[in-house]
């Protein structure tokens, strides 16, 4: 563009920038060139039209110098206003040829079009530039949106007014099977499962009618006859005018979320380690049976059944074989009863059984015959077999107005009875019990208030693990009962004691020795977490006795912490609400315990201004081997954090779930993994010399 000028020597070949004179200007040679019958141009139009011409026109010598250039030539070629005529031209000026050339003085892309013409009586270039930027940039943008779409890993597919597919990207191949040669012009509804063309077809033309785009969860069948779930969002194609000719479709698998929402709906009614109903869902079916027996005087049967001994299967040959026997023992119950019965595991090795329609009689019957099922379990495990057994306690309802609350406590107290009797008892009680009945339960009562004075029930520490630095500054103290030789643990009388005032006596005892045992630790020893009954909820007394034992000994702020059980708290919110600020005011932190055993507890999260979450020990026991677990103790984690609450997870016993719960930011563990409880002695405080 910028190369030096040429000189030329030759007398009939004058300097390419000297004047000329009219019988050389380039507008009267093409005035003359124009046909003999056609009328000759006026020279100044010619001049005018050359001059404001749009497009940029040069007429360049073979060499490559610049002889003639219009206003727009210049502009383009030169924006800052030196001349053209005389300067190397710099680009390849071929006769016949339409070029693109980059223009790097303005930044500007120019098409060139080049032709031969006479020049003073010499060959030259006429070269005409047309500004093409604004084309070229709307054309890189055309190919980086179809870069982008080709590269989508969903399926986008564009759709002419008929509902023929026009474009079909490597996501759409990806997703459906089909190559692009094999959809362009075919019909989308191609690609509707047969049971959808119908829904498909009239949102396909309301579409096109209004409009209006929308989104629907749907499902396709692939190029192989198999289905998928997918989500796909439709747009609508307007021409200049705004007239729809075509729709835009995006369309991504779901399959994988839509198992993850089936799996977390199953498990809000479902025990996930063996299927069947859990708790919460048995107490909605058991309350419609309660109402039945007492509208219409219709016979039904509770069976509440416990594995005879279950704690040995888990201490002889651990936590995956007693979870191996807990699903055979699931798999004989659920295969003896009818269609009508309904089965649900209740935590634990705890199982309950609800028979519409069965009196005494053939609530017997169906106890006896579920205990010969589980009886022909035989679970074979490392280089042994494990035999089990099972006892049953059965509720009576017939003709009664009772609570559901009140038929599973008449169940636990028939199964403790069971229980008391030996391995693979069955005992029936009606819900209306008799005196005898009333004293039986009295009788157990007694049992527990003679272990508080005898001095039999003992606290033995778990260490609760922070899992960053393998550090501990806090003992979770669990309850144990001496009772005939044996050492019980919490499951073995908890049931008694909640069905009478004991439980009260026991929450105040576990409060002093913990209190004492905090106070003699001093300042700088670990917090000390107690677990606290649903009765304890609303009991001001014991309030009263926490906020006095930690004022009267001048206990730091956290020191205590109280445990409440969510299933216990979310049955009474608002007094689960005042007890907590009670806590509170007393300088406790307050745990939810089992959080994430019912799949309602966030909701309940708004309400309870708790400190510290407890993950439900059966997620994070599954959690290795159960994506859906991950995904809920992931969410427990991520909701906790958000409301700047300390997470614990309990049940940590394998390698596996403690790198899972790091990964997931949850702050501390506990679990035979990290530590197992151990007797914890409280110190005599009148031993103290002070």
């Amino acid at each position: 563009m910028a190369g030096p000028r040429r000189k030329r020597t030759s007398r009939k070949d004058p300097p390419c920038n000297a004047p000329r004179n009219a019988a050389q200007d380039p507008v009267q040679n093409t005035a003359q060139d124009l046909p003999r019958d056609t009328p000759p141009v006026p020279e100044p139009a010619i001049r005018q039209l050359i001059s404001d011409n749009a497009d940029g026109i040069l007429v360049v010598h073979p060499g490559g110098v610049v002889l003639f250039a219009n206003a727009a030539a210049s502009r383009l070629l030169r924006p800052q206003g030196s001349p053209l005529v005389g300067t190397e031209f710099g680009h390849p000026a071929v006769a016949g040829e339409v070029t693109e050339i980059d223009l790097p003085a303005t930044g500007r892309v120019a098409e060139m079009r080049v032709s031969t013409i006479n020049w003073e009586g010499a060959p030259a270039r006429l070269a005409s530039l047309r500004e093409i930027t604004e084309r070229r940039l709307a054309e890189r943008s055309r190919q980086q949106l179809a870069a982008i779409v080709e590269a989508s890993g969903d399926a986008i597919i564009g759709l002419d007014a008929q509902g023929n597919i026009e474009t079909w990207n490597a996501g759409a191949e990806q997703l459906y099977g089909y190559t692009r040669s094999e959809m362009l012009g075919r019909p989308v509804l191609t690609l509707a499962a047969p049971d959808t063309v119908t829904a498909r077809r009239t949102a396909l033309h309301r579409l096109l009618d209004t409009g209006r785009g929308e989104q629907v969860e749907t499902r396709d069948r692939r190029r192989d006859g198999s289905l998928v779930e997918v989500s796909v969002t439709s747009s609508p194609i307007r021409d200049v005018g705004g007239r729809v000719v075509g729709m835009a479709c995006v369309a991504r698998d779901i399959g994988e979320q839509k198992r993850v929402e089936r799996e977390l709906t199953f498990l809000a009614d479902h025990d996930p380690l063996t299927g069947l109903l859990n708790r919460r869902r048995l107490s909605n079916e058991l309350a419609h049976q309660c109402a039945l027996a007492a509208r219409y005087g219709d016979a039904s049967a509770l069976l509440l059944g416990d594995i005879d001994r279950f704690k040995e299967v888990n201490d002889s040959w651990g936590h995956q074989a007693g979870d191996e026997v807990i699903r055979r023992v699931a798999d004989a119950i659920t295969e003896r009863l009818r269609d009508t019965d309904v089965a649900a595991r209740l935590g634990g090795d705890e199982f309950a059984v609800l028979l519409p329609r069965t009196d005494r009689a053939g609530a017997q019957r169906a106890a006896e015959s579920l205990c010969q099922s589980v009886e022909a379990v035989d679970v074979p495990f490392a280089d042994g077999r494990i035999k089990v057994r099972i006892s049953f306690g059965i509720a009576i309802l017939e003709g009664q107005a009772i609570s559901p609350e009140q038929a599973l406590a008449t169940a636990d107290l028939a199964m403790y009875e069971a229980k008391r009797e030996g391995n693979r008892r069955v005992v029936a009680l009606d819900t209306g019990l008799g005196p005898e009945h009333i004293a039986e339960d009295l009788a157990v009562t007694g049992q527990l208030h003679s272990a508080l004075a005898e001095q039999r029930f003992e606290l033995h520490a778990q260490p609760v693990v922070h899992l960053a630095t393998g550090a501990v500054s806090q003992f979770e103290l669990l309850l144990r009962l001496h009772q005939d030789g044996q050492l019980l643990l919490p499951e073995a009388f908890l049931g008694a004691a909640e069905r009478s005032d004991v439980i009260r006596d026991l929450d105040r005892w576990v409060v002093e020795r913990a209190l004492d045992l905090t106070d003699r630790r001093g300042d700088d020893g670990p917090t000390f977490t107690v677990n606290l009954s649903a009765a304890a909820i609303g009991d001001g007394d014991l309030l009263d006795l926490i906020s006095h034992g930690i004022r009267d000994r001048g206990l730091a702020p956290g020191a205590l912490n109280v445990e409440l059980r969510e299933s216990a708290a979310v049955g009474q919110l608002e007094a689960t609400r005042h007890f907590v600020e009670g806590l509170h005011r007393a300088r406790c932190s307050v745990s939810l315990d089992d959080f994430g055993s019912g799949l309602g507890s966030f909701h309940e999260l708004r309400y309870l201004p708790v400190d510290s979450l407890k993950i439900d020990g059966g997620l994070v026991h599954r959690m290795p081997h159960s994506t859906v677990d991950q995904l809920v103790v992931k969410a427990i984690a991520d909701v906790a954090r958000g409301l700047g609450q300390q997470m614990v997870a309990k049940h940590v016993d394998s390698d596996r779930a403690l790198a899972l719960l790091r990964e997931y930011g949850v702050e501390y563990g506990q679990g035979f993994r990290l530590g197992r409880p151990r007797p914890l002695e409280v110190p005599d405080r009148t031993s103290d010399p002070d």
